[in-house]
């Protein structure tokens, strides 16, 4: 197996361990009850995808993740 395949291995496997915990965090977010929890769980978010907006990270529908 070449260099460059392991590295897309672990890019790939990367972007799915992000998407889980986005789709996650944004299942809590949609739940929360308190803006203070949803505060904390969007921030939780960026730090996980930093580019993540807030309107995008509220409505699954235009959520493309990186």
């Amino acid at each position: 197996m070449s260099f460059k395949k392991i590295e897309r291995t672990k890019e790939l496997g990367r972007r799915r361990h992000r998407k889980h915990k986005l789709a996650k965090l944004r299942a809590r977010y949609l739940a929360a009850k308190s803006e203070a929890e949803r505060k904390d769980l969007f921030n939780r978010a960026a730090r996980v995808s930093p580019r993540l907006s807030i309107e995008e990270f509220a409505n699954p529908s235009t959520a493309v993740v990186s």
